[in-house]
C-alpha cells in the first residue's frame, strides 16, 4: 500500500523527467529506481553504523634505572640502585656507552625496554648503559705499596695493610726514576673504587690506573741532550730503538729495527719511561755508552729506556696491540683476558665488516687499539681484529 501511494506521488515528476529523457528510459522503472535510491539514503542502520578503525599496536615501554656500578665481568653488571638494593643485571644485548668506561663505583642509567621485574632481574630487557646527565668524574685514588711483580700488562704490590693488589696496566704511564725491581715502593693512581670478591679479596678490575711511578708525581721528559764534542766516541751517549716483545722477571726483550733477534734490557738499575704502558709491538729508545755488539750488551753501560710518545705521531700511526682470549661480548664491546691475567675491555663499534657473531668464549685474538683515546678510561677504543690460531 505504502508503495503504490509513493508511485502516486511521484508519478507526475516521472512523466516529466521521462519526458525530457526523450523515452530513453521506462518511467516505472525510472521511478521504482528512484524510490530505492530513496531508501538507502534514510536508512537508520547504515547511518547508525561506526566506520572500523584500524587497530593501533600495543607501545613499548622505555624507562631507566639509577645506581652506582659496582662491577663488570663483562657480560653482568653489578649495580647498587637509588634505594641501596644490589642487583646484577645481564646486558650481553646492550650498548655500553659510559664515557670513562665500565668503573667501578661510577654512576650509571641503565635503560631498559618494556616491564621491569626486580624479582627476575635476569628479565629486564637492558638496551643501554650510559652516564646521567650531570656527571662528574672520580676522584683520583692512590695505592701505595712495594712491587712484587711486573708484566706487560699487569703490575702487582703490597700494601703496607698486607693487601695483595694486581692492576691491569695496559696503556698506563708509568716512570721509574731509579728502576723497577721487587720492592721498589710506588705509588699507582687510579679512578674507581675496589669491590670485595666473595672470599673477602680485592678486586681491582673494574678501576682505571692513569699512571705508576716511584715518585708522587712524574716529572716532565728532558730533551735529548746535544752530544759532546769533546767526549771519546766511548763516553759519548748513543741511542738505540727496537720494538718491545716481552717482559719477564724485570728485563725487556727489544728486538732493534731490522734485526732478527733480541736483546735482554735489565730494567732493575736504570730510569724507564713508558708514555703509554708495556706493550707488546711498541717501540723503545735505549740510551746507553760504550758499544753493543749485536745482542750483547758486555761492552754497553744502559742508562735509560723511553717508550714513544704516540702524540707526536698521526692518530693513523698511534697504535699498539693487546692478544687474549674472550670472555664475553655486549652489543659494542669484547673482554679479553690476557696471559699475564689482566681484564680487558675494547670498544669495537668501530669496526665494521667482522662477524663478531662467530666469535666464541675462549677464542683467541688480538686487537690494535689507538692508546691515546685511552688514557682516562678503562675501555679501549679498537681499531682492527683479528683472530688469532689456537695451536
Amino acid at each position: 500500500m505504502k508503495k503504490r501511494l509513493l508511485i502516486a506521488l511521484f508519478s507526475p515528476l516521472a512523466f516529466l523527467l521521462g519526458g525530457c529523457q526523450g523515452y530513453l528510459e521506462d518511467p516505472a522503472k525510472a521511478l521504482t529506481k528512484q524510490i530505492s535510491d530513496l531508501n538507502m539514503e534514510i536508512s537508520p542502520e547504515e547511518k547508525n553504523t561506526p566506520t572500523p578503525t584500524p587497530s593501533q599496536p600495543a607501545r613499548t615501554t622505555i624507562d631507566e634505572l639509577s645506581g652506582t656500578l659496582l662491577a663488570f665481568d663483562g657480560s653482568q653488571i653489578l649495580v647498587e640502585l637509588e634505594d641501596g638494593s644490589v642487583y646484577a643485571f645481564p646486558v650481553e644485548n646492550a650498548s655500553l656507552e659510559c664515557s670513562q668506561g665500565m668503573i667501578a663505583g661510577n654512576p650509571i642509567v641503565i635503560i631498559y625496554e618494556g616491564e621491569c621485574d626486580l624479582d627476575q632481574p635476569e628479565s629486564l630487557n637492558i638496551l643501554k648503559v650510559a652516564d646521567p646527565v650531570e656527571f662528574e668524574k672520580p676522584r683520583t685514588r692512590t695505592a701505595v705499596g712495594t712491587v712484587t711483580g711486573l708484566t706487560v700488562n699487569t703490575l702487582s704490590i703490597r700494601t703496607e695493610k698486607g693487601a695483595n693488589l694486581r692492576f691491569s696496566t695496559t696503556g698506563a704511564k708509568q716512570y721509574y726514576s731509579q728502576g723497577i725491581k721487587k720492592g721498589t715502593s710506588v705509588y699507582v693512581h687510579f679512578q674507581g673504587k675496589f669491590h670485595k670478591n666473595s672470599d673477602g679479596t680485592l678486586n681491582t678490575s673494574n678501576v682505571k690506573v692513569l699512571d705508576i711511578s716511584d715518585l708522587t708525581e712524574i716529572p716532565e721528559p728532558t730533551p735529548t741532550p746535544t752530544p759532546d764534542p769533546y767526549l771519546d766516541e766511548k763516553d759519548q751517549i748513543k741511542y738505540l730503538t727496537g720494538y718491545i716483545t716481552g717482559v719477564r722477571n724485570y728485563v725487556l726483550s727489544l728486538r732493534p729495527s731490522g734485526a732478527s733477534k733480541s736483546i735482554r734490557v735489565n730494567l732493575q738499575q736504570i730510569t724507564s719511561r713508558f708514555p703509554y704502558g708495556l706493550q707488546v709491538g711498541s717501540r723503545v729508545t735505549i740510551s746507553y755508552t760504550g758499544t753493543i755488539e749485536g745482542t750483547s750488551l758486555k761492552k754497553a753501560q744502559l742508562l735509560s729506556a723511553v717508550g714513544e710518545n704516540l702524540l707526536r705521531l698521526p692518530s693513523s700511526q698511534q697504535y699498539a696491540s693487546v692478544s687474549g682470549t674472550v670472555q664475553a661480548q655486549t652489543a659494542n664491546t669484547i673482554t679479553l683476558r690476557t696471559k699475564d691475567k689482566a681484564t680487558l675491555v675494547a670498544d669495537i663499534s668501530g669496526i665494521e665488516d667482522f662477524p663478531f657473531e662467530d666469535l666464541q668464549t675462549g677464542d683467541s685474538v688480538t686487537i690494535l687499539y689507538n692508546p691515546v683515546k685511552s688514557t682516562s678510561s678503562a675501555t679501549y677504543t679498537a681499531m682492527e681484529i683479528r683472530i688469532d690460531e689456537t695451536v
